[in-house]
């Protein structure tokens, strides 16, 4: 999975800031470090949820009526690496949930 790696310049219309999100999107986006000083947020943790977005934005809706809403998205927390590691940039993580919250709730109407 590409979650993982070096802050990107994004480079479709989506990851621009604009448009759709798809989950190609999801699957290539790549978040930086965060500055020195700060753990950011657990990389394997927020790799898990990307996982689940991605199957989300997909795939059907499920049947049973489970499908993942906007405030869902909007109220997540994650958990911090462990001590003496660097994990994800938290603007740049909580940047993207919103376009997520923002695509699944255009998705809902």
């Amino acid at each position: 999975m590409e979650h993982a790696g070096a802050a990107r310049v994004a480079a479709s219309p989506t990851q621009a800031g604009y448009g759709r999100l798809t989950a190609e999107d999801v699957r290539q986006v790549a978040f930086g470090k965060p500055r020195m000083g700060r753990r950011g947020y657990d990389e394997a943790v927020v790799d898990a949820f990307l996982d689940l977005v991605e199957a989300e934005l997909d795939g059907p809706a499920p049947a049973d009526g489970n499908a993942l809403t906007p405030e869902q998205v909007e109220t997540m927390v994650f958990a911090n690496p462990p001590w003496g590691k660097r994990g994800y940039n938290e603007d740049q993580v909580d940047a993207f949930l919103e376009r997520i919250a923002a695509e699944l709730r255009y998705r809902a109407t």
